[in-house]
């Protein structure tokens, strides 16, 4: 989760705080929905420069999605050292007060997405997309081209193989003999990661 806030002025009573919140991780997103957004309210992790019972507007991204303007206010603040205390991570607890038509919709649409990413299996190359793809939700095994096709008829359901732009030439030539088409998507995963999740989400829905 990527949390951006807008610098606060205390001097100035009347400024509105924002805090920029996009969702990338399934985990993080599942973890915050299940625990806080079902009952009306949000945790901001490492957001702990927020003054409790301060009203402030929050623009939650959904990746995939449309970008929602919610209000809220800050229910409290946990900061370093109370964290630690309790095992937990720093931030802010924020109730929501105010959410824009569609809202809840589209947190449903988005819920059902991810639990759809957990019916595929994604073959990576590389170990760092294999740990990104496992955090958005996908099953992952890793791969390499003296398996890929061995692992491409195992029985599971392959959604694609994830490797970089280089390698991707040699796995298509490879998975041409798989009688079951297979997608061969070469990306550079650092830089490459929301549209490699978007493609693959358009894949999910294709199947």
């Amino acid at each position: 989760m990527t949390v951006l806030m807008s610098p606060s002025d205390r001097k100035h009573e009347r400024l509105t705080t924002v805090l920029a919140i996009r969702f990338v991780s399934a985990t993080d997103f599942v973890m915050e929905y299940a625990e806080n957004l079902s009952v009306g309210g949000l945790f901001v992790r490492q957001a702990q420069n927020l003054e409790p019972l301060s009203e402030i507007t929050v623009h939650i991204d959904l990746a995939g999605y449309d970008s929602f303007e919610v209000k809220a206010r800050v229910a409290h603040v946990m900061d370093e050292e109370m964290a630690a205390r309790m095992g937990r991570s720093p931030g802010a607890g924020l109730q929501l007060t105010e959410v824009p038509p569609g809202f809840e919709d589209a947190l449903g649409g988005y819920l059902a997405r991810l639990g759809r990413r957990r019916d595929f299996l994604v073959l990576a190359e590389d170990q760092g997309c294999v740990a990104l793809l496992k955090e958005a939700g996908f099953l992952v095994e890793q791969t390499d081209p003296g398996v890929v096709t061995e692992q491409s008829l195992s029985g599971s359901d392959v959604l694609a193989v994830v490797v970089t732009k280089e390698s991707a030439p040699m796995f298509r030539d490879v998975l041409s003999a798989s009688p079951k088409p297979i997608p061969v998507i070469g990306c550079h995963f650092e830089v490459d990661e929301e549209p490699l999740l978007a493609e693959l989400d358009r894949l999910v829905v294709l199947r």
